[in-house]
């Protein structure tokens, strides 16, 4: 029998792994015929290993890329007033199922060569707000640039204020539909996720470990107020000790 030790534990807890990531490159290895200019981009996203790793600069192309296709796909069957309101539940796994088995119910008569085109429609519109957000050297791009976790006190009222109680943002890998759940807001940001994780070895309770943000104080001005926030940062734990 295979016995997980708090190592394997750590490691499922930060799992950055994209099963969405996966089906759609799944997809994209399929598509022939890519425009030229955009031949780096699909090779780019097509060889990656689908872990949206804070340093990825094929993860910040896909999270840029996907909230695109839904709208591409869905919006024009759906009456402008509801969209709104029917845009708040696809998943991107709809969008992505929708892909892979192309029906005329969503891309008409000819819809493998509508869904192809739609494709690369949406990939290099992708590609031009990477440029913009990232710069024009894929080679730099990172997702973390993109995907940060603020410190924004409520009290930062003021400049003053914000050097008082505001800490430095945090770059996060994962997204909403990882394990390592790092759910995004506006602009990218992750607005919801876990704060604190904890691995209890009941074989051994001195072997627990736990991670938490952003301090072991709330005190401002403490020694302690962020002193977690780079280890929760980095996916680093610290002893929770028993004895």
């Amino acid at each position: 029998k295979t016995k997980l030790t708090v190592e394997d534990f750590q490691q499922l807890q930060h799992d950055e792994v994209s099963l969405n990531a996966r089906a759609l490159t799944a997809v994209l290895r399929e598509v022939k015929n890519a425009p030229a200019d955009l031949q780096p981009s699909v090779e780019l996203i097509s060889k990656w290993d689908c872990r949206l790793g804070k340093d990825s600069a094929a993860a910040a192309l896909y999270e840029i890329w996907l909230p695109k296709l839904a709208p591409a796909i869905f919006k024009p069957q759906v009456p402008e007033k509801a969209w709104a309101s029917v845009s708040r539940g696809i998943q991107p796994s709809e969008a992505i199922a929708a892909l892979r088995t192309p029906s005329p119910q969503w891309f008409g008569k000819d819809a493998v060569v509508s869904r192809d085109a739609l494709i690369w429609k949406t990939l290099a519109e992708a590609v031009a707000d990477a440029k913009k957000l990232l710069g024009n050297d894929p080679a730099k791009w990172r997702w973390g640039t993109l995907h940060v976790a603020p410190f924004t006190h409520p009290l930062s009222t003021d400049a003053e204020r914000k050097n008082l109680f505001d800490l430095s943002a945090a770059e996060r890998g994962g997204d909403a539909n990882t394990v390592f759940a790092t759910g995004g807001g506006p602009g990218f940001r992750q607005s919801h996720g876990a704060s604190f994780r904890e691995i209890l070895d009941v074989a051994d309770w001195d072997r627990s470990i736990g991670t938490n943000v952003p301090g072991q104080s709330a005190q401002v001005g403490s020694k302690h107020y962020g002193d977690l926030l780079p280890l929760w940062a980095d996916g680093k734990y610290f002893p929770l000790l028993y004895s």
